[in-house]
Order: structure tokens, then C-alpha cells, then sequence
């Protein structure tokens, strides 16, 4: 094992091009002496160390890659900028900065807009960044990739940034940034990741982020927007992921959910979503996580949800879903994670596939529903075929002895009403003999009516074919 320091001769290495430091065990400080004898370093990757050397990082003219992550680096206090940002605006070469998981606790300047044009990637996630993000980043009209989240940014987006017309990625999650989105956004063509979650954004979904056809990742969770979703995100066929959770967004789920071809990742839930879960949402075969918990969602769950073959996860609990659970979820193999709790849902819990591996807190706050006693339901009552038959067979026999021989006045009269009462007694099942000898009893002219005679031999007839 490695111990000690490193030799300060090494740093006068003038032909060195890659210098790597690990580990606190082999380094805790950088000699202030660094910069002058390794003039074409051109990655520099340094580990556990606490102090930064600001006055000689001016040097590095030729340095194009810089990793600072996860050190112990502090710029003082919290009015503190990050000065050594602007000792590094002289690396005309720099395509790399990435200094995330430091405590800095300071503010970002605004010389970050004098980095090299060249600049591609600047990482600052979890720094204890506070303040604006800074307008002039909209400078760097090279950056590909830049991720600010988990940090203390406040204000709005600026508006610079519609210039980084290369970015693929934006990441200003976790902060504190209010305002709008600005439509602005919409014209980076290349933006693959947007994440803005976790922050007070408010206001409207921008209409025409389903303009940005190259997006794969939008989230925009856990902030206060208010609109509805826009139509154009469900055109969006290579997203792969959507979240949109943890908002006030309204409306209903369109039928064009089901572009949404790629996506392997939706989450809707704790929103106002109202209406029907479309059937089109069954056409998703790639989804792994589907969430549209906490909404006003009514109607049933549909059947085609059943041919979501890959689905995982599955959490649709407190909505206003009603009707019975589709027995086309037994075909979700895969399904792990499963949540109907809190509707208004009725009838037998299907028990095969994945779905006897689930345990009552899937579907408590359903009280019509029953089934299996694990899921702490009320039991559902089995009645054979054959015992059903001769119950309808003994109610038709009493009502014929009713009518035939109840006393009254008219015959063809006492045939019409019970034609009417056999039809009532038997449309659920609608037996060809059964309707054929109903409808000769409520025949309209009662001339027409068989009489009770012939009724009753009818019916004994029927009954021996029902019973052998």
C-alpha cells in the first residue's frame, strides 16, 4: 500500500501530458509549484485533495481536461465566488471541467462565460452552488453536457442559454429555480436530457418542447406547473423516459399516449389527471414503469394494459377507478410491483400470474372487492352451472302455478303477463326453447297466445332436456 507524499520532482516533469492523483493516503495538498514544469498536462485528475493552488492553474495554458470530483475543495464562505473559475479562463484549450462533489459553498461568476470556446463539458452537481445561474454560460456555445443539480441555484433559467444550440444535456435538478420555462428551450434541436425536477418552477408546460424530437429524458417533476400536458409531448416516438409527477397538471390522457412507442419509464402521478385511462396506453410494449397515482382517473383499468408484456411496475391507487380487475393482467410476468389500492374497483381479484404473489395493501380501499383470503377481502361464492339452471327452472315453475291457477277472469291474459315474466327470468342466459315458449305466451293479439295447457307441457318438456 501507498503511503506518504509524492515527490515534488515529479511535477517537473516538463514532457508529463497525464497526471493522476488518488486516494488521501497518497495526497492531501498540491505543491503551489505544480503548474510551472508540466506546461502540455492536458488531463489533470486529482483525488482527495483541499486545497487548489489558483494562482498557478493560471499556467495551464495548454491543459484541455480537468476532473476535480469528489475532493474536499472549499472557496470560504458563502459570498465566496469560485474564483479559480477565472484563473482558469487563460486554458484556451480546456474542452473539460468537471468539479462536482465539493463543498464549495460559494457562487459561480460571471467570468464562466471567458472559459475556452471550446469548452464542452462543465459539471458543478452537488457543490453547494448558491446564487443565479450565471447568463453569460450562454457564451459557451460549445457545451455539450452540463450538470448543475442538487446545488442551491435560485432565479430564473436564462434566457442565454436558447444559444448552446449543441447542448445534449441540461441538469438543474434539486435547486431552487423559479419562473417559467422559457419557449426559448425549444430551439436546442440536439437536447437529448432535460431534468428540471425538484425545483418552484410554475406556470405552463411549454407547448412546443414536442417540437424537440431528439429528447429522451424530460423530467420535470416536483415543481408547481399548472397546465395541461402538451398535445406535442405525446409525439415524442424515441422518448424514454417521461416524469411528470408531483405537479397541479390537468386534463385527461389522449388516445396519442400510445406514440409514445420507445418509452420505458412514465410517470403521471400526484397530479389532476381526470377521465379514462385510454385503451391505446396497452400498445406501450417496451414500458417498464407505469405511475398515475394520486389523480381523478375514473372509469376501468383497461384489458389492453394486460399486453404490456414488460411491465414491472404497475400504480394506479388513489383514483376513482371502478369495475373489475382485468383478468389480462395475469399475462404481466414480470410484474413485481402492483398498486389498485384506494379506487372505487369491484369483483374477483384474479389470481394468476404475478397477481397471487401480491399481498392485501395492493388492493385495500376497494370494498366491492373479493377473492383469496391473503388479500383480506370477502370470500367469492362458487355456483355451479347446473344447480344455477334448476333454480331458474323451479322460479319459472312457480310463477306458472301462480298464473295458471290463481283464479282469474281472463286465461290469455294470465299467459301474456307470464310470457313477459318468463322473458324477464331468463334473458340472461336466453336459452332458444325458453324464449321460443315466452314469446308464444306474450304473443300481441291474444288470439295468438297458447294456452296454459299447452304452456305447462312446453315447460316440462324444456325441464327434462335442462336436467338430463
Amino acid at each position: 500500500m501507498l503511503s506518504g507524499t509524492i515527490p515534488y520532482e515529479i511535477y517537473n516533469i516538463s514532457t508529463l501530458t497525464h497526471l493522476f492523483h488518488f486516494l488521501a493516503i497518497v495526497c492531501r495538498a498540491l505543491p503551489t509549484n505544480l503548474c510551472s514544469g508540466i506546461p502540455f498536462l492536458n488531463l489533470f485528475y486529482v483525488g482527495a485533495i483541499t486545497n487548489l493552488p489558483t494562482l498557478y492553474l493560471t499556467l495551464l495554458e495548454f491543459i484541455e481536461r480537468i476532473n476535480l470530483i469528489d475532493n474536499n475543495l472549499i472557496t470560504g464562505s458563502s459570498s465566496s465566488e469560485l474564483s479559480f473559475i477565472t484563473a482558469l479562463t487563460n486554458c484556451r484549450f480546456l474542452t473539460c471541467l468537471l468539479i462536482s462533489g465539493n463543498p464549495f459553498v460559494g457562487t459561480l461568476p460571471s467570468s464562466i462565460g471567458n472559459l475556452s470556446s471550446q469548452l464542452e463539458r462543465f459539471a458543478a452537481a452537488y457543490c453547494g452552488l448558491m446564487g443565479r445561474f450565471p447568463a453569460e454560460i450562454g457564451s459557451l456555445t460549445n457545451l455539450i453536457r452540463i450538470p448543475l443539480g442538487s446545488n442551491y441555484l435560485s432565479g430564473n433559467i436564462p434566457l442565454t442559454v436558447k444559444h448552446l444550440l449543441n447542448l445534449q444535456a441540461l441538469f438543474l435538478d434539486d435547486n431552487s429555480l423559479s419562473g417559467s420555462i422559457s419557449d426559448d428551450l425549444c430551439g436546442l434541436h440536439s437536447l437529448s436530457e432535460l431534468d428540471l425536477s425538484t425545483n418552484k418552477l410554475s406556470g405552463s408546460i411549454p407547448q412546443c418542447l414536442g417540437n424537440v424530437t431528439s429528447l429522451r429524458r424530460l423530467s420535470l417533476n416536483s415543481n408547481m406547473f399548472t397546465s395541461t400536458i402538451p398535445i406535442g409531448i405525446w409525439r415524442l416516438k424515441d422518448l424514454l423516459t417521461l416524469d411528470l409527477s408531483a405537479n397541479s397538471l390537468i386534463g385527461f390522457l389522449p388516445p396519442e399516449v400510445d406514440n409514445l412507442a420507445a418509452a420505458i419509464y412514465i410517470n403521471l402521478s400526484i397530479n389532476q389527471l381526470a377521465k379514462s385511462i385510454p385503451s391505446t396506453i396497452g400498445s406501450l410494449r417496451n414500458l417498464v414503469v407505469l405511475s398515475l397515482a394520486h389523480n381523478r382517473l375514473e372509469g376501468s383499468i383497461p384489458v389492453s394494459i394486460g399486453s404490456m408484456l414488460g411491465l414491472e411496475n404497475l400504480d394506479v391507487s388513489y383514483n376513482n377507478l371502478s369495475g373489475s380487475l382485468p383478468n389480462s393482467l395475469e399475462a404481466l410476468q414480470y410484474l413485481n410491483s402492483f398498486d389498485v389500492s384506494f379506487n372505487d374497483l369491484s369483483g374477483e381479484i384474479p389470481t394468476g400470474g404475478p397477481l397471487v404473489n401480491f399481498t392485501m395493501e395492493s388492493f385495500k380501499g376497494n370494498e366491492a372487492l373479493c377473492g383469496i383470503p391473503r388479500f383480506h377481502v370477502p370470500p367469492y361464492k362458487v355456483v355451479s352451472s347446473h344447480r344455477s339452471k334448476r333454480k331458474r327452472l323451479e322460479r319459472a315453475l312457480f310463477i306458472l302455478a301462480e298464473y295458471g291457477f290463481g283464479g282469474l277472469v281472463s286465461t290469455r291474459c294470465d299467459v301474456y303477463r307470464y310470457g313477459v315474466m318468463l322473458m324477464e327470468t331468463f334473458t340472461r342466459k336466453k336459452p332458444t326453447s325458453i324464449l321460443e315458449l315466452a314469446f308464444k305466451c306474450s304473443a300481441e293479439i291474444p288470439s295468438d297466445r297458447i294456452g296454459m295447457k299447452e304452456a305447462l307441457i312446453e315447460l316440462e318438456k324444456i325441464k327434462r332436456r335442462f336436467l338430463d
